[in-house]
């Protein structure tokens, strides 16, 4: 059986775990700052614009794929519904509800029956990133030999920002980067990427670790990214002509449309 590759994004998910921008935070001080309309609204445009179509490339050129979406429990309906439809048209998207724990039991069982007896790539993926489909599946492919418990970290990929009157998109890299981070293990019990704990901790753990090389993803930094704007205000950054945003995406990560990312990363709306 070829090796099964499971990717799990968390969306928006409150937990003990999640947020930098709510750790210390009570459950109900956390939802009022995550679950905030506008917030919200954001997040669905960057998901449905570059991590949703990204996905869908991997399933349409992989069949042995799964993409297991992860929402709290009690994600009002408003922003759970629109999940629920578009599961619903895509055999290898599904939604596990998580509480608010931090552990996210509720995914071990699914993602042992994803697995079965199989070999699996089980990583990880934020809800505004994307990978690069075809380059992605031949680097699992190429390494699914390694030992159960080894971890790979794909080093390079692109970061996308807003910058003055429209984007910036540049060369990055990021070792141990969140995006596609994960682990070869099997059924009957695969690990998931997050019981290895945090990424940057791996080497003084003894993790094996394969570093992949070529530019594997493509990560975003917007007003409502996990990390403080002060680290990357838009004036720092110059544009990248339109014509050199579009050949990057049309290259790279294929299925993702060049107006519907702008729009999403400047959020004009």
């Amino acid at each position: 059986m070829p090796v099964k590759i499971v990717g799990i994004t968390r969306y928006s998910v409150i937990s003990r775990k999640s947020f930098l921008a709510t750790r210390g935070m009570d459950g109900a001080t956390a939802r009022a700052r995550i679950w905030q309309p506008r917030r919200m609204a954001h997040r669905a445009m960057l998901f449905n614009a570059i991590a949703l179509p990204s996905f869908g490339e991997i399933a349409r050129i992989y069949p042995h794929y799964i993409h297991i979406v992860l929402v709290s429990e009690d994600l009002p309906d408003v922003h759970r519904a629109p999940l629920d439809a578009l599961a619903a048209t895509r055999p290898w998207l599904r939604l596990v509800a998580v509480d608010d724990k931090g552990d996210f039991a509720a995914m071990k069982p699914v993602l042992a029956q994803i697995a079965g007896e199989d070999p699996v790539y089980v990583f990880r993926i934020d809800d505004d990133d994307a990978l690069s489909p075809a380059a992605f599946v031949d680097t699992v492919l190429k390494n699914a030999g390694c030992a159960p418990g080894t971890a790979m970290s794909l080093d390079e990929g692109f970061m996308i920002r807003p910058a003055w009157n429209s984007v910036s998109i540049r060369k990055e890299t990021i070792p141990f980067v969140s995006a596609g981070l994960g682990v070869f293990t099997r059924g009957p019990q695969p690990l998931s990427i997050y019981a290895l704990g945090n990424q940057n901790k791996f080497t003084k753990k003894g993790i094996p670790t394969i570093y992949a090389k070529g530019r594997l993803w493509l990560r975003s930094k917007t007003d409502t990214s996990d990390t403080p704007m002060s680290t990357w205000k838009r004036w720092r950054y110059f544009p990248s002509r339109p014509a050199e945003v579009e050949r990057l995406l049309r290259d790279h990560f294929p299925g993702l449309e060049t107006d519907a990312v702008i729009e999403a990363i400047t959020d004009r709306t």
